[in-house]
């Protein structure tokens, strides 16, 4: 028993685990206690805190109702851009990078960003905001996707309270392009225009309001057809022809018979 042995100094310790078979053992003394912390075994898995290990590394700790840090991987240095990396190669030849990849660590500023790369390339970032970029190394948004996505099943946007909204167009450099904008609160949708890319979209002019029973309210002139139909033009009261339009004030509205 490598724990009962009275040498008081580290030993490594040969260990025979079968016929023409040996195991190599790494024993340390700690405050009079003598223990194994590392071993190889004779089919070359080494393990940290087991004496069995099942892959070629195992690290096995006790640590009841909490984490412990089990590898620590640092770049002493504190320049920017200084990064740390587990690469991840498919191939035969070790210099190979296009069948790499990676699992990076680059310092901004005080704190880092996580990079996965693959193929060599940028895939996705975590910053240090914990913004999450697919396809973008500076998200601006705890989702930040560049370029084609696809959801199956539904889309959920939704929170406790507030407003939540969809911003839809083509955002220039200037930001000329206003935003597009779907917006809903408890109940109503309202479709229209915002005046800023930031944020939410800034202050939302509503085009069209569909409320929580249906009703639809038009802001301005509908074109059907490339005519105009004009609010002058229409009844002021509800004709009680489903289908039919007509304006109460300044909206335009659609009877439902």
């Amino acid at each position: 028993d490598l724990a009962d042995t009275n040498q008081s100094i580290a030993r490594i310790v040969a260990i025979n685990s079968g016929t023409s078979s040996s195991d190599l053992a790494f024993v340390t003394e700690n405050d009079n206690t003598k223990s194994e912390k590392f071993r190889i075994k004779s089919t070359g898995n080494c393990g940290i805190g087991t004496t069995d290990p099942q892959t070629l590394l195992e690290i096995v700790k006790t640590s009841g109702g909490s984490s412990f840090d089990a590898i620590n991987l640092r770049n002493n240095a504190s320049d920017a851009n200084s990064a740390v990396r587990i690469n991840f190669i498919k191939s035969t030849d070790a210099t190979n990078t296009a069948s790499r990849s990676i699992i990076e660590s680059k310092r901004v500023g005080t704190g880092s960003n996580l990079l996965f790369h693959s193929a060599n390339a940028l895939g996705m970032t975590l910053d240090e905001n914990q913004k999450l970029g697919v396809g973008n190394s500076d998200p601006d948004f705890k989702l930040h996707v560049a370029g084609e996505a696809e959801l199956q099943s539904y889309l959920r946007v939704t929170a406790q309270s507030g407003t939540q909204k969809i911003l839809l167009g083509n955002r220039d450099s200037g930001g000329a392009n206003k935003p597009r904008i779907l917006s809903s609160g408890n109940a109503a949708l309202d479709i229209g225009v915002g005046d800023s890319w930031s944020t939410d979209g800034g202050t939302l002019t509503s085009h069209i309001n569909i409320s929580s029973g249906g009703e639809v309210t038009i802001y301005g002139n509908l074109i059907v057809g490339g005519a105009q139909i004009t609010m002058s033009s229409l009844p002021t009261s509800d004709p009680n022809v489903a289908g039919r339009l007509f304006r109460d004030g300044t909206d335009l509205k659609v009877s439902v018979g």
